[in-house]
């Protein structure tokens, strides 16, 4: 969850550390006119980073990874469809006509300070310092109803280097992808764009990033669809993201999504037959 550093600072907001307290700030928020999240439901994938982001706490995080993915439970289980109601939970607090707000809206909506928080990856905070550098950014994972219990953030691997093989000058394209595994590119890479480097020995000189680091280190759980369930088809990405896009949109129920999900991941995924 990104937060507007210095919003939360002039209405007296701080970090929530349960459920109650994060609605509460979204309420606190909407009331100083401006919207709790940047969030809309338009384009599909961005409903899957609001799961990735709310979801985990609610179903368990790394454990419950761990049973489905090795067949020990499947979509049906309580504990998946108790996080996508979490998600539509939200709802209220998303920008007006949320349906059709789309991806590049909601970059704009938190930038420019017409939202307080929004739901997004590590890889926003480079486009945030493009479109307003002015903008202080901070983060914080989706808490659970109460502060003993443990909270989550998705993590996953997001983009790989390669050499075409078929590529005529295959000496030169060796010596460059090894300068793209170098530390010195690392934290290039890192400064520059204030992203996750792959490269051992690199560490964010950006706060923002270095704190979702520090996150991801000790809260971190893999992003469950993209990472286990996005190999056949029909994808469990897929299904996800268009089942909770018509939940959020309404009329479609969670039971009904859950029900489309497991279905669709059971013709492939062999844990599920």
């Amino acid at each position: 969850m990104l937060y507007n550093i210095d919003m939360f600072e002039r209405l007296g907001l701080e970090e929530p550390t349960t459920w109650a307290e994060f609605l509460a700030v979204g309420d606190a928020l909407k009331a100083s006119g401006v919207y709790a999240f940047a969030n809309g439901t338009k384009d599909g994938w961005t409903n899957e980073t609001m799961f990735g982001a709310v979801a985990p706490t609610f179903y368990g995080g790394t454990d419950f990874f761990d049973e489905i993915t090795a067949g020990e439970t499947d979509f049906t289980d309580p504990r998946f469809t108790a996080a996508l109601e979490r998600m539509v939970a939200l709802r209220p607090y998303l920008a007006d006509d949320y349906v059709g707000v789309g991806y590049t809206d909601m970059q704009t909506l938190f930038a420019f300070e017409q939202a307080g928080m929004m739901i997004a990856g590590s890889y926003e905070l480079g486009n945030m310092a493009s479109l307003n550098p002015l903008l202080r950014v901070g983060s914080f994972a989706v808490p659970a109803d109460d502060a003993a219990t443990p909270s989550y953030v998705s993590f996953y691997v997001d983009g790989s280097y390669g050499i075409n093989a078929a590529s005529p000058n295959q000496e030169a394209a060796l010596r460059f992808i090894e300068f793209l595994a170098s530390q010195e590119y690392g934290q290039m890479f890192s400064d520059t764009l204030q992203q996750i480097s792959a490269v051992p020995g690199t560490a964010p000189t950006s706060p923002a990033l270095a704190g979702m680091v520090e996150m991801m280190n000790t809260q971190g759980t893999p992003y469950l669809m993209l990472t286990a369930f996005r190999f056949g088809q029909p994808s469990g990405s897929t299904l996800l993201q268009n089942e909770m896009q018509a939940v959020m949109g309404g009329p479609k129920t969670v039971d009904e999504a859950v029900a489309n999900i497991q279905r669709g991941v059971a013709e492939w995924f062999e844990g599920f037959q």
